[in-house]
């Protein structure tokens, strides 16, 4: 085997690896923790809990929300999000939540508040019609560029389940220190244009029992 013939092997090996990590770059897997908060979890004590999954009364448009617990790299995981019911579709509603949108309580065995984190602190925390109608332009323009998959707006579509909603973890909004049986109270809102306005409808509060248990709790 000759020096030009070694050379050529050693590049096409380069190109391979070097298209191969390329590849693995983009079908990463991102973790729901990533998306969950900006809050990490990292240095907190792990947690886990029973799979829970309840759903809230219907108001009277014919909307409910879903609530799901479930065990994420060592700490619960809730994913709430809406139900549409009835049949009519609800056109120009906000698809991108964030967790400071949400109204969240954490009580104890007892019916007592578990104290809230300062990113905790923040949930309730809702726009206001300015603030709204900035980030609408600003979800267009970033959409019309194509740095955004949606415009921000989109349809409730009728009788469908499981529609925008978002993630969080407990440990990342309330200051966990022991285990036991937990109720968790959680709102969404419905954030929907009407006309040129912003219209903000509350989802009946949902509430679900969820026992957790800890791996290494603090003594």
């Amino acid at each position: 085997m000759n020096k030009r013939t070694i050379t050529h092997i050693v590049l096409l090996v380069v190109i391979i690896n070097f298209l191969s990590q390329g590849r693995g770059e983009t079908n990463k897997v991102v973790s729901l923790k990533s998306v969950a908060s900006n809050n990490s979890t990292t240095n907190r004590p792990s947690w886990s809990v029973k799979y829970t999954a309840c759903e809230g009364s219907t108001d009277t448009n014919g909307l409910s929300c879903n609530l799901r617990v479930e065990n994420d790299q060592g700490n619960p995981l809730c994913t709430i999000d809406i139900n549409n019911k009835s049949t009519n579709a609800f056109l120009k509603c906000w698809n991108i939540y964030r967790v400071a949108y949400l109204k969240i309580d954490l009580l104890d065995s007892e019916g007592k508040l578990i104290d809230k984190t300062e990113l905790g602190k923040q949930c309730g925390t809702i726009p206001d019609q300015q603030q709204w109608e900035v980030l609408a332009h600003d979800r267009r323009v970033e959409w019309s560029s194509g740095q955004a998959r949606t415009p921000g707006l989109g349809v409730l579509v009728a009788k469908q389940d499981h529609q925008y909603g978002t993630h969080f973890y407990i440990s990342d909004l309330f200051e966990l220190k022991r285990a036991g049986e937990y109720t968790l109270r959680v709102q969404i809102p419905l954030v929907q244009l009407v006309g040129s306005k912003f219209q903000i409808t509350w989802l009946p509060e949902i509430a679900g029992k969820i026992q957790i248990r800890s791996s290494d709790a603090p003594k």
